[in-house]
């Protein structure tokens, strides 16, 4: 599905801009990605795709660097203004598209020789569904690059309280029919965080009730066989989790 160029719309780019705690935490992120990708020994020219390319900062940002310099570039997200967004900035060598990575195999098989989904997964409303699409998109050969947040632990518990103290109704309504006193104590027990997912939604706002650790269990238990993990990496004070697997296998 491709989009036509339209109004601009207020981005997560924005996130990375001025002095504030977010804003620095996410520029060390963002140095910790080049410093992973210049590493992973990756090819003079390839395909690579963003699940969950928002505007298509990522993509400008590793163009703006010479990462990946000689390759096309595929933007994929659910958000059509966040789209043409990106197409209208006419970023070389890219195309954007839309995809709703909550449906079952919604992404092509084997098809980039580098793949990336940084602080997406959390947002979806079935992270299983959306991890394993982005990993069937990688080639047999190429290499996934994946963040998350980590919301558990002293992490999960500065943040949790960070926000209300920073921002205006930070939460929304996630905390409707649920009660913050228990996922205070989820945190200091070390508690499951998934079940204040329940019901399902097609998406989240928040990062609360994503729990890292369940995340590492599937993708862990998933990719066994098709992926090796290269890396783990725990970025910026332990508030985030990055991970490169590459592909071994072309079974999807």
């Amino acid at each position: 599905m491709m989009l036509r160029p339209r109004s601009r719309p207020c981005t997560h780019e924005t996130t990375y801009q001025g002095f504030s705690v977010s804003a620095i935490l996410h520029r060390a992120r963002l140095q910790q990605i080049r410093i992973a990708l210049a590493s992973a020994d990756l090819p003079p020219s390839g395909r690579l795709a963003d699940f969950g390319c928002s505007n298509g900062f990522i993509i400008e940002e590793l163009q703006r660097y010479s990462i990946c310099a000689g390759w096309t570039f595929d933007g994929f997200d659910h958000n059509t203004e966040l789209l043409r967004a990106a197409i209208d900035k006419r970023i070389p060598h890219s195309t954007f598209s839309r995809v709703d990575l909550n449906a079952p195999e919604s992404t092509p098989s084997g098809l980039y020789d580098l793949v990336l989904c940084l602080e997406t997964l959390e947002h979806t409303g079935n992270y299983r569904n959306a991890a394993w699409n982005v990993l069937r998109a990688c080639a047999p050969g190429g290499h996934v690059l994946i963040t998350v947040p980590n919301e558990t632990g002293v992490p999960g518990l500065v943040k949790f309280f960070a926000r209300s103290l920073l921002r205006d109704d930070p939460y929304g309504d996630f905390f409707t029919n649920k009660s913050r006193v228990k996922y205070t104590w989820r945190l200091l027990t070390s508690g499951d965080l998934e079940g204040f997912r329940e019901p399902p939604r097609p998406g989240w706002g928040p990062h609360l009730g994503f729990d890292v650790r369940r995340f590492e269990q599937w993708v862990a238990e998933k990719s066994r066989g098709d992926f090796a993990s290269v890396r783990r990496w725990s970025i910026a004070a332990n508030f985030n989790r990055m991970y490169l697997f590459k592909r071994l296998t072309g079974v999807a």
